[in-house]
This record gives structure tokens, sequence and C-alpha cells, in this order.
């Protein structure tokens, strides 16, 4: 199939699930195809591995943890320019895994050295692990470039507001960036604590 989205959940946050595709269907019709992991661990495998996984000749892999505010159909069309899309959160040196599209004949050979790298660090041993280190693994392929072929070229980085992982801002610039903001992105699964005064929090939440 042309394009679609590619989600990856475990059976303790399918609330999760339903809320993001509620969100995502108000402004996108594209399929959807979900991976059911058994853990955390499994997840995230199933993350680095959405290049050999996914359906889709253009795919979005997003978290589960999001609320779709606007269309990004745009972000397809990205993909007619560049192999992979995503946020690069200059400030820690990192891309976020959270919302990523890419070419599939592209990823295909990323994910075959990410799900490597992965599995090398046997997270499953490491109860106290955090999921982000599949994040950090993919950062290092894709910025160092030195385990496989790939060009700055073939890699487009997306403006926060395709990924705006709300903790990375205050209540105050949440406000000021709204009417930006595409995808809002929870972190549900971390530590940080829940603000229901904020206008995201209160939409995750139900309120109107």
């Amino acid at each position: 199939m042309d394009k679609g989205f590619y989600l990856v959940a475990t059976p303790d946050r399918f609330e999760d699930l339903q809320k993001f595709i509620k969100s995502l269907r108000k402004h996108h019709k594209e399929p959807i195809q979900v991976m059911v992991a058994l853990d955390k661990v499994q997840a995230h495998e199933f993350k680095t591995m959405c290049g050999l996984l996914t359906n889709f000749d253009k795919t979005i892999m997003m978290d589960i943890d999001i609320m779709v505010l606007q269309n990004f159909g745009e972000v397809f069309d990205f993909l007619k320019t560049y192999d992979i899309c995503l946020h690069d959160e200059i400030k820690w040196g990192t891309y976020n895994s959270g919302f990523i599209a890419f070419n599939k004949s592209f990823m295909r050979e990323v994910s075959k050295l990410w799900h490597e790298n992965y599995k090398k660090r046997n997270f499953e041993q490491r109860p106290n692990w955090k999921g982000i280190f599949e994040q950090d693994l993919l950062t290092d392929i894709l910025k160092r470039r030195n385990e496989i072929k790939i060009s700055k070229h073939q890699i487009f980085n997306l403006s926060k507001f395709y990924n705006y992982c709300i903790y990375r801002y205050t209540a105050e610039e949440e406000i000021e960036d709204w009417d930006h903001i595409k995808v809002l992105h929870f972190w549900t699964g971390s530590s940080n604590t829940p603000d229901l005064k904020r206008k995201s929090w209160k939409l995750w939440e139900g309120e109107k």
C-alpha cells in the first residue's frame, strides 16, 4: 500500500490507543497498522523494526500517548524529497522517535541496524531501563552515519509542532503555540505528573 500509519501498543495501553486513534481519525483517513506487543521491551523492539514490519511504502510511525490537533498530510509529501522526517531535539542532541515519517525502501536498512543494536543491549534483563534508549540508538545511526551509508540530505528535521512534547514547554508557551501545534505528545508512561490546569491535559482527560 502507498501510505499509512504504524502504531505499537501493549494491552495495558489500549485506552491511550483508543484516544489517539479517535483524534487521528478526525483529520486523517489513511489506513492504520497496529502492532500489539507483550510488554514495554517488545513494544520498543517493534518500533526499531518499523522499516521491516510496515505494510506501507510511505509510513508515519507515531507513539500512542498522542493527540492529533490538525491534519499533517504534508509530511507524506515531504517523503517525495526526503527519506526520513523527524524532530531533532537539538538541546538534547536527540531525534525524537515519537513521530517518524519514512520511506520503506530507506528505513528497511536502518531498521536492520536499529533492531540489531537494540537486541545487543538486552533491555529485557534491565528492570529499570528507559524506553528512550531506542531513541538514542536511532540518533546514533542517523547522526553519526558511520555504520550505514546515509546522507544528511535524506533527513528532514520536522518542527516541534509535529511532535510537541508538552514537558519540554511551559503552560504559557503551550498557549502561545497552540494554533500551530499539529500533534501533542504526552509521555504518559513517564514519571512526569499530569498538570490538569493545562489545556493539553484537559483535552487528554476529555474536557471541552
